[in-house]
């Protein structure tokens, strides 16, 4: 028996290398034939023979034993299917022993195993997440054996295959998306497969992952999202660039935000960056240009600004004093215009004022300068004296002299009287009939002799008396009398201021105007003697001139008086004459028919007797 067997081995070896023998003497040799081992003990053997002879019990070296160490073939007496043998009587070694464990013979090299060599050196297959080494099954002529090892796979590789494989499964690189540390690390999950990357929050990616390194969760880099986990290879997007006139808003790591218009007053006028943003109308256009404005021309300058003529333009002021167009200045004509940044003001000349800034100029009425469409201007506000208190010139009024520079003067217009009103129109040839001349106050008529009898002096009336008188020497008295006229007209020393023509003309009440005698009846009075005209009408006295009337006593109505009365031409009606003396002595040849009537008088004018009812007393 082998020496290299152990000796608990031993017995089992001889057991099975034990037959039954038996002398051929024909041969002179052992035989075997017809004798079969029934039985064998660690102390005997029995055998079944099918002759009788002498037998005994041998060892064969050359029969085939499993776990012998030596590798029986078919060539072998008997026959051996062994195509390994390692030398021991254990299964799972790569050489089996027996079928007990699944091989369809004994010395059957194992499922997924590689044997070589006498005794078979083994390499079998290495459990999962483990590759087998056996360098000399690679060998086409080894040279040496040793068993095959166990090691770990390499960091980025697995194997997943159990004692069910192949010695040669090698550890295959983990599939992308998955990793592996490698030996002696103890994974998460299933020890021999590559563990799944990480996927990373919103915001965040995968970086510097591989096969062999788990990566970091990254924050995405600026310009660029994530807006949800993904998978693990999710990268970061980058931020897309907004169309012109359109910018981006509320972006982060985390969301790509969305594209909004241009606020009015803004513009872009490309798409640019993704964080491209609007940019402000030029200083002086702010907020003129509309929503989503892709152009700066869409910005409008201020009012008294223009664009510049480069093509970054700006706004530049307007001298709107000296341009002409839109940009004109709108002063008026008598203001002066003063350009200022972006606008102008406009400045009234001396005289005038405004009530919008200078665009209207107004002359100021009542400053004595004559300006603009002021017909006149005094230097006052007060209406009455000619130019009223809106500078125009008042009726009856003519105002001369006024500039630029100094007031007006205003006078009575031609025919307007009196001075100081000038609210009386008078033509001595129109209401006069040129028969005589305008009171300087009144307005009324100052007819000539003879035309006294009428308001406009149009009918000359021959008197039934009459005497002109002339008065040299207005410092005595002078009477000028006439038959009807008892003791004349008396005018006292002193009561002229220079020498003067009187005449004393008396006339039949018929003679008078028909208007005159109508307005006589109207007031209750009737004509009760002569009628008197003194000349030259208007002529006033310092000290009353004494007139004294002759009149009929006989005549006079019972119940009534008389009086001596003056037609007034400025109000065109017959005004007694206050403080007369009647005397009723007679003054007729038969007596008891005549009497007197004296008045005073401090001007001359058409005086008449007029008798009228008396009063009933109260």
């Amino acid at each position: 028996i082998n020496s290299a067997f152990t000796a608990g081995r031993v017995t089992q070896i001889w057991q099975g290398k034990a037959k039954c023998a038996w002398w051929d003497t024909a041969n002179n040799a052992l035989s075997y034939t017809g004798c079969v081992k029934a039985s064998v003990s660690d102390t005997s053997i029995t055998c079944n023979c099918t002759h009788l002879t002498d037998f005994t019990g041998d060892v064969d070296e050359n029969e085939p034993v499993c776990g012998d160490g030596i590798i029986s073939s078919a060539a072998s007496n008997p026959p051996s299917t062994e195509n390994c043998d390692d030398g021991n009587f254990v299964n799972g070694d790569g050489c089996s022993y027996d079928t007990s464990a699944g091989a369809s013979d004994a010395c059957q090299t194992e499922q997924g195993s590689v044997c070589g060599g006498v005794p078979s050196i083994c390499c079998i297959p290495c459990a999962a997440g483990t590759k087998t080494v056996c360098p000399w099954a690679l060998e086409a002529n080894p040279t040496s054996r040793t068993p095959g090892t166990c090691t770990k796979c390499e960091a980025g590789t697995y194997k997943n295959t159990s004692t069910d494989g192949d010695w040669t499964d090698a550890c295959l690189d983990c599939p992308y998306g998955t990793y592996n540390l490698g030996a002696g690390y103890i994974p998460t999950g299933i020890a021999d497969r590559c563990n799944p990357h990480q996927t990373c929050a919103a915001g965040q990616y995968l970086s510097g992952f591989t096969t062999t390194n788990v990566g970091t969760c990254t924050v995405c880099a600026t310009g660029t999202y994530k807006d949800g986990p993904g998978v693990f290879d999710t990268v970061c997007t980058a931020h897309a660039s907004c169309v012109a006139g359109s910018y981006r808003v509320g972006y982060s790591t985390t969301t790509t935000g969305t594209c909004e218009q241009c606020a009015q007053g803004t513009y872009k006028d490309s798409a640019g960056a993704y964080n491209s943003l609007c940019t402000d109308c030029p200083s002086k256009a702010i907020g003129t240009s509309p929503l989503g404005s892709s152009s700066r021309d869409s910005c409008v300058c201020n009012t008294g600004y223009e664009k510049s003529t480069d093509s970054l333009w700006t706004c530049i002021d307007v001298d709107e004093c000296t341009t002409s167009g839109s940009n004109q200045h709108n002063c008026a004509s008598e203001a002066t215009c003063t350009n200022t940044t972006g606008s102008f003001y406009c400045t009234c000349a001396t005289g005038y004022s405004t009530p919008d800034a200078g665009v209207t100029c107004n002359p100021i009425c009542g400053d004595g300068l004559l300006l603009g469409n002021e017909a006149c201007d005094d230097g006052d506000l007060a209406s009455g004296d000619g130019c009223s208190s809106s500078c125009t010139v008042e009726n009856g009024w003519d105002c001369v002299n006024g500039t630029s520079t100094s007031a007006d003067t205003c006078i009575c217009a031609t025919n307007w009287l009196p001075a100081g009103t000038c609210n009386i129109f008078c033509s001595a040839s129109t209401n006069c009939s040129s028969q005589g001349s305008c009171h300087p106050t009144l307005g009324t008529c100052l007819c000539n002799q003879y035309y006294g009898l009428r308001e406009d002096c149009s009918v000359r009336v021959t008197p039934v008396q009459a005497a002109t008188f002339s008065i040299t020497n207005v410092t005595i008295e002078n009477t000028v009398k006439v038959s009807s006229l008892p003791d004349g007209v008396v005018i006292p020393a002193g009561a002229l201021s220079s020498g003067i023509t009187i005449t004393v003309d008396l006339y039949e009440s018929s003679s008078v105007d028909t208007t005159w005698v109508t307005k006589a009846t109207a007031a209750g009075i009737s004509f009760f003697g002569s009628v008197l005209t003194l000349g030259p009408s208007g002529t006033t006295f310092s000290t009353p001139v004494t007139v004294t009337f002759s009149v009929s006593n006989a005549t006079l109505p019972a119940g009534y008086t008389y009086g001596v009365y003056k037609y007034d031409f400025a109000t065109s009606d017959w005004v007694q004459v206050s403080g007369a003396t009647i005397d009723t002595t007679p003054t007729g040849s038969s007596g008891g028919e005549g009497g007197t009537i004296s008045v005073q008088l401090s001007s001359f004018s058409t005086y008449a007797v007029f008798s009228y009812a008396i009063p009933t007393p109260a």
